[in-house]
């Protein structure tokens, strides 16, 4: 039976890659649709999906780091460069996801974005504690590169690659939602067996 404790983490894992997913693809179709002069009818199209990926994503990075009520913020402890390290970690992973994109690669690239939907970030401290900074570095890795090479870039790239991102998220998301249905029910028929026992 899983704990209570473990639920929260479970919710900042996936909640981590659901909001990178979510953006990154939202930016790359955004790109696509600017580079193509695109109206503002298209805009408006494209936000819809991408903010609602996002704000499904958002509720549980602001839980991504759970505690018990009047518990203080946990303090951080060693060097900078103990710091330093693991934030460099989702930097590198966003530039490597950027630099697969940038070649071209589609099978590789979505086959890393989906070992990444199944990646265990709630084993990293780092991952774990600061969703949304994490996220945004390895939005800032993801999207270096591409800058740096934006007018040698194919177009096409920009829908394919969106659409590589926001079925990864999709598929977080249903995955997430079962996580939590099922921990809700073994919940649940935990508080009956505790209600039934002499």
């Amino acid at each position: 039976m899983v704990s209570n404790d473990a639920q929260p983490t479970q919710q900042a894992d996936s909640s981590f890659i659901i909001l990178v997913f979510s953006v990154a693809g939202w930016a790359l179709l955004e790109a696509w649709a600017i580079s193509v002069g695109a109206s503002w009818y298209a805009h408006a199209l494209n936000a819809l999906p991408g903010s609602i990926l996002t704000v499904l994503a958002l509720p549980r990075a602001t839980a991504g780091a759970p505690r018990k009520a009047g518990e203080a913020k946990p303090a951080h402890r060693g060097s900078a460069w103990a710091l330093l390290l693991p934030a460099l970690f989702p930097l590198l992973m966003g530039a490597f996801l950027g630099i697969l994109f940038l070649s071209g690669a589609l099978l590789l690239f979505g086959l890393l974005a989906a070992c990444l939907c199944l990646a265990p970030w709630s084993r990293l401290a780092f991952t774990r504690d600061h969703v949304l900074l994490c996220s945004a570095l390895t939005l800032s890795g993801f999207f270096l590169p591409i800058a740096l090479a934006y007018r040698d870039l194919d177009i096409v790239l920009f829908p394919l690659g969106c659409w590589v991102f926001w079925l990864c998220a999709c598929c977080a998301l249903l995955v997430r939602a079962d996580k939590r249905r099922r921990a809700a029910r073994r919940k649940k028929s935990g508080r009956g067996d505790v209600a039934t026992a002499p």
